[in-house]
């Protein structure tokens, strides 16, 4: 298994896949700084519309100090509308939350938290499905296996699939943080001290934990949809039905992995500026156990469908 993982590593590291990648960690970090950059002059825009409809500072004074109650309520389509019950404490926050979120350790949970549930799980499952089907397209599966046990093989792959989506996560997260020693030099912060609020600030564990739930459900979608691309055989297969089950087929209800993915990434980030699905909230030990069961059954299924038997019967 050692020597297959270091095959494989080696593999990838050389292949264009790693350079593709490199390429595309870099992009995401900076949409996602543009993205951040963008909410802090949407939120100060709709802080300043809010304060001019008082007719008195005094008034917005007043109501800024109060807090504030969400109710949101979805119809039959699965669409959600909000309300609020005081728009200019609401304001004032996001104003505050969106410039914090320039700075490094609030910039890298904002990253994982907007970017975590669609995007980086997309860059994932593709990865999985690439190192999954390249041995297929080069044909080198039965060379390998006059040297190796499938099972050996199998290993080393999940292994490296292993390193290499940590490896994203890790790359990223540090990209992050220096571009969020940058951004603030470059954004125009505005000072809110004069309403003499202070906030709770984001502490390194929440950012620790935020991408380390990110890194999970990318791991789970790679490892899934490694097995697919085993079955598929052929990467182009492989990645259409990927994108069609992400993009196209909507959540299927409480037990679809999908939503459990959703809503365990929900509980532990309020950031979800993507949110591709409605979801049904479910427990967390529901969450993590349906997790568990797609991952391994998949994983189960890929390697018995192809076992030393049938990849030596390959022609």
């Amino acid at each position: 298994m050692k020597t297959t993982f270091l095959q494989e590593s080696l593999y990838l590291l050389k292949s264009k896949i790693s350079r593709v990648v490199l390429v595309i960690i870099c992009l995401l970090v900076a949409f996602a700084g543009f993205q951040a950059v963008n909410t802090q002059a949407d939120s100060w825009q709709a802080f300043k519309i809010t304060r001019g409809m008082y007719q008195s500072s005094a008034e917005f004074n007043q109501d800024i100090q109060k807090p504030y109650q969400i109710q949101q309520q979805s119809n039959r389509f699965g669409q959600v509308s909000t309300t609020v019950d005081n728009s200019a404490r609401y304001n004032y926050e996001n104003v505050i939350h969106s410039q914090n979120q320039l700075h490094s350790i609030e910039f890298t949970r904002f990253l994982f938290g907007s970017l975590g549930l669609v995007l980086f799980p997309l860059l994932t499952g593709i990865l999985g499905i690439s190192i999954a089907t390249h041995d297929f397209a080069s044909a080198t599966y039965k060379r390998k296996l006059d040297n190796h046990t499938w099972l050996a093989v199998f290993s080393g792959k999940v292994l490296t699939l292993f390193a290499a989506t940590a490896a994203i996560y890790v790359l990223a997260a540090v990209l992050a943080s220096l571009l969020g020693l940058i951004l603030p030099h470059f954004v125009k912060l505005r000072d809110l001290s004069e309403y003499g609020i202070s906030l709770q600030a984001l502490n390194a564990g929440d950012m620790i934990l935020t991408v380390l739930v990110a890194c999970l459900i990318g791991v789970v979608t790679a490892l899934i949809w490694f097995s697919v691309g085993l079955i598929c055989k052929r990467s182009s297969i492989a990645i259409v039905i990927f994108l069609i089950y992400q993009a196209v087929i909507p959540n299927l209800g409480r037990t679809d992995f999908k939503n459990a993915i959703m809503s365990l990434f929900s509980r532990f980030t309020n950031q979800l500026v993507l949110e591709p699905w409605p979801y049904r909230s479910i427990s967390l030990p529901l969450s993590l156990g349906l997790t568990a069961e797609y991952v391994f059954g998949a994983l189960i299924l890929g390697y018995f469908i192809f076992s030393k038997k049938h990849i030596n019967s390959l022609s």
